[in-house]
């Protein structure tokens, strides 16, 4: 081959002249195809500050457990900016097909010695509510073979670090112990892979009567490997003044071609993630914009949800607006790398 190349020497020019010119039009092309969302996507890489406070639980038997079952497994709690947390709750060797079985983080700060127990729940009572009703009234459910996957999203009013050394206790079916683990801090730095979208108007959804603008916006998934993901959303053109209204991922891949059903694992969370006692809802202006951010757990991971829909709704629960995830980042998405949940009151415009 090098020497058919040194006995024609006008085709090496010819093929390095090719290859200057392909390269100069793939220069070229490259903001094109930024524009239009079908540039390389951005990498898999490490986020810190927006990854939220992480306390972890490595649960094992509960000191006072004398039965035959051998709880083990880990609680993860991941904290917003307000104190609300997403818990993930994995675990095996608990009680056959448990339905309703509850756990706590309590007042006790050992596992260990069983003098140092507690079944008081820990929580500080907020303006509003009950001071007598517990937030931990949420519940587990595990599967025939004694293995739970389980996630809800509390607020008991304390942050982090008052939760940060006490046992979180896991209950059977007669509400008995049976397992503990102790809370521990963890760095929340951790590698994270995106997912991208583009909302547009649904037929029918007439532009904001106030600023007669038409609904567009962005959704941001940054998975963590326990494939809970920080979902990050900021929208114009929505009805004024709407008030704890959905956003979900549907199991459609085509907003023109019908989104299906909400999209959750069934066999892992058996309750709608998607409810407002979770956090994921938004509130509007009066402009009919928002911007916010909460953690969430659907029981699928990143390549799971990756080219499914999400859709925004309206007071009446009508879908006004949808969108295609994907990781291509287009060129005007805006920066929503660093959004930081919050209990879900809309940003006023200023």
């Amino acid at each position: 081959c090098i020497e058919f190349y040194v006995a024609h020497p006008r085709l090496i020019r010819y093929t390095l002249l090719v290859l200057l010119v392909a390269l100069v039009v793939f220069v070229l092309l490259l903001p094109l195809l930024d524009e239009v969302g079908l540039a390389p996507s951005e990498p898999v890489h490490t986020m810190s500050g927006d990854a939220g406070q992480l306390l972890v639980a490595n649960m094992g038997p509960h000191p006072l457990y004398t039965g035959k079952l051998f709880p083990f497994g880990k609680i993860t709690l991941r904290f917003d900016d307000d104190n609300r947390f997403l818990v993930l709750l994995r675990m095996d060797g608990l009680e056959e097909s448990c339905v309703q079985c509850h756990f706590a983080i309590v007042e006790g700060t050992s596992c260990a010695d069983p003098t140092l127990v507690s079944d008081t729940h820990l929580y500080r009572p907020v303006p509003g509510h009950d001071p007598t009703k517990s937030p931990f009234d949420v519940a587990y459910y595990s599967a025939t073979n004694g293995i739970a996957s389980s996630t809800a999203t509390i607020f008991n009013g304390l942050p982090a670090e008052e939760n940060k050394g006490h046992a979180i206790n896991v209950y059977d079916s007669a509400n008995n112990p049976l397992a503990c683990g102790l809370l521990e801090a963890q760095s929340a730095t951790t590698v994270v892979q995106k997912l991208y979208a583009n909302l547009v108007p649904l037929p029918g959804h007439p532009p904001n009567p106030a600023t007669n603008t038409t609904l567009q916006g962005s959704v941001l998934l940054q998975f963590f490997a326990d494939h809970s993901f920080l979902f990050s959303f900021e929208v114009e053109g929505l009805s004024s003044k709407c008030f704890a209204c959905p956003i979900r991922i549907h199991e459609g891949q085509d907003c023109s071609q019908g989104v299906g059903h909400v999209y959750w694992n069934l066999d892992i969370i058996p309750g709608d993630p998607y409810s407002v006692t979770n956090g994921v809802f938004y509130h509007s202006t009066d402009a009919g914009y928002t911007s916010h951010a909460f953690f969430l757990f659907t029981g699928y991971t990143f390549e799971q949800n990756k080219k499914r829909t999400v859709v925004i709704y309206d007071q009446s629960n009508n879908p006004v607006g949808c969108g295609e995830l994907s990781t291509f980042r287009h060129k005007h998405f805006p920066d929503m790398s660093h959004a930081l949940p919050t209990a879900g009151t809309a940003i006023s415009e200023g």
